[in-house]
């Protein structure tokens, strides 16, 4: 796998892959299953150019297999939001892209194919003003991927989350999940 971006005078991007544990068919409630297709991404010479032709990303090539998990690691502005937007699908305006991105065996230039991506994956963008709406109230922000991702309430998902919440000595009261971030 070649899996480097590079632009001038910036560091390589990593991605760092991992795997996750294998889901509860059993029906036990440790972690969901999907049934559909397996969930494979492949990305294939992808660049991103601005209109003027100056190269953002440089041909990046990696594949994601099914129960594997990827962090992208790199400088600041080595391309890790650029790479995620593009296959999101949620480029900037101007921007010119090539190669391909695929996923679920179907191109993600096809029709409905970034519907099901949407619905496996998770993108943490850096920006905290972007990830965190001030409207939203800190409760309802933590159960959010895990009611859509796992179909869990939220009083499940923060029963769940308590001791995550304790590791990061965050206070799990009742009182500062209703706060607003």
């Amino acid at each position: 796998m070649n899996a480097s971006v590079r632009r001038k005078g910036t560091p390589e991007l990593s991605p760092v892959k991992g795997r996750f544990p294998p889901c509860d068919r059993a029906g036990s409630g440790r972690r969901a299953c999907y049934a559909g297709p397996p969930m494979t991404l492949r990305i294939r010479n992808l660049t991103l150019h601005r209109q003027d032709s100056v190269p953002l990303l440089a041909p990046f090539e990696m594949t994601i297999l099914p129960g594997e998990r990827v962090a992208l690691v790199g400088e600041s502005g080595s391309g890790k939001s650029l790479l995620v937007q593009a296959i999101f699908g949620v480029l900037p305006p101007g921007l010119r892209q090539g190669g391909s991105l695929e996923a679920f065996g179907l191109p993600l230039a096809h029709p409905g194919a970034r519907d099901g991506l949407r619905q496996r994956m998770a993108w943490m963008p850096q920006d905290p003003l972007s990830a965190l709406s001030p409207l939203v109230r800190i409760q309802d922000l933590l159960a959010l991927l895990p009611g859509v991702h796992l179909g869990e309430s939220r009083s499940q998902a923060l029963r769940r989350m308590a001791p995550l919440l304790e590791r990061l000595d965050l206070p799990r009261s009742k009182a500062f999940l209703r706060r607003f971030p």
